[in-house]
Formats: C-alpha cells, sequence, structure tokens
C-alpha cells in the first residue's frame, strides 16, 4: 500500500512541475515512443528527457549532439531529421527508466 502511495504522490508531484500540461499527455507520448522508437521526433524525445528532470546542453560549437545530465546520469543524442536514431531512443528509455527505479527506491 505505501509503495503505491509513494508512485501516486510521485505522479501528482510530477503534474504539479510539468506545469500543468497534465501527465496524460506526457503519458500518451511515452507510451508513443515506447512502441515506436523507429519514428521518434527529437523533440518528442526532448520533452520527455526534460519533463523527467534531465539538463539539456549542447556538446560543443557547431555540433549537432545535445548532451542529457541528471545526476551521474548522462547521454548523448544527435538531433536528426525526419526521426532519432532507434539506437539512441531505446538508450534514452533504459535511462529514463533506471532513473525511475532508482527514485522510487
Amino acid at each position: 500500500v505505501y509503495s503505491s502511495f509513494k508512485l501516486l504522490y510521485a505522479r501528482v508531484y510530477s503534474t504539479i512541475i510539468a506545469g500543468g500540461e497534465g501527465l496524460t499527455r506526457l503519458d500518451k507520448l511515452l507510451e508513443k515512443i515506447k512502441n515506436n522508437p523507429k519514428q521518434v521526433h527529437f523533440e518528442e524525445l526532448d520533452k520527455i528527457l526534460t519533463r523527467a528532470g534531465f539538463v539539456r546542453r549542447q556538446s560543443g560549437k557547431g555540433t549537432s549532439h545535445y548532451v542529457y545530465k541528471k545526476g551521474i546520469r548522462k547521454i548523448s543524442i544527435p538531433y536528426r531529421q525526419p526521426h532519432i536514431l532507434e539506437t539512441y531512443v531505446v538508450a534514452a528509455l533504459k535511462l529514463l527508466e533506471d532513473d525511475f527505479q532508482d527514485e522510487s527506491n
């Protein structure tokens, strides 16, 4: 019971942090990304990562790579149109999953 309350609290807190956008939109976007990692736009993955608390920065002048960092977790994702390569999407999802598990423990 305590763990389900903790999860509910985390969802409500995340909704407040998300600036009122609500988790339903973010949940739908995350499900879309999980179901089809080959068809993910950079902006979609960027939204999920930044709302999860990762800070984005560009790795250097004139480069197309963006680095997302939260604590000790870090991932580099190249900006690519129209879709990000599946490898980077899967790595980002794994990073998010690991981060969520660490926060819930």
